[in-house]
């Protein structure tokens, strides 16, 4: 499997107990290495996955852990911080404006259909004909609409539909109690 982002939540309960955690004493009272840790230690819920979607990078990061030795090692191939409603609301804003461009490509090839240049238009229907077929294979073949398993509303690729289930983690997270995460492995 390629590398995937994830949101989740952490109650900040949770959170402020290991929050400070060192290397050592992850080591030592839970006899798990820093690699093991987003896995099998966090009392989290994940709320979203990526897929292969990268989120802005261009977000501010702020720490997960305090520890920076810990904090680093894991950081170093992985990626775990905290996401404030800010920079939530900035992922899913630069998202949207990746869609807008998205459907104005679309508007532009479909634009192209009718051009007299054939060349032109030959690229309009081969872009076209992709747009169709990632629209397929992902009804088709990856979309799932999570009703019971989870806090996922849906597992999917596209912007289209990981911009809706962002807006619903934004609307529907209680900012006061919990924190949001995300990580990337």
């Amino acid at each position: 499997m390629s590398y995937r982002e994830r949101i989740f939540k952490i109650s900040k309960e949770e959170y402020n107990k290991f929050k400070n955690i060192t290397l050592s004493e992850l080591k030592s009272k839970y006899n798990v290495d820093y690699y093991e840790f987003y896995y099998d230690i966090l009392n989290k819920t994940e709320l979203h996955e990526f897929g292969n979607n990268l989120i802005n990078t261009n977000i501010r990061e702020i720490k997960f852990l305090t520890n920076d030795e810990l904090h680093n090692l894991i950081n170093n191939d992985n990626r775990l911080i905290k996401l404030s409603k800010n920079q939530l609301k900035s992922i899913i804003d630069n998202m949207i404006e990746e869609i807008k461009k998205s459907k104005s490509n679309l508007k532009n090839w479909s634009d192209d259909l009718i051009s007299e240049n054939e060349k032109n238009r030959n690229l309009a229907i081969r872009m076209i004909q992709n747009h169709i077929n990632r629209e397929f294979t992902e009804w088709y073949n990856i979309l799932s609409i999570n009703f019971d398993d989870n806090d996922i509303l849906l597992d999917s690729w596209m912007l289209n539909y990981d911009v809706f289930n962002l807006i619903y983690i934004y609307k529907t997270v209680d900012w006061n109690n919990d924190i949001i995460g995300l990580y990337g492995s």
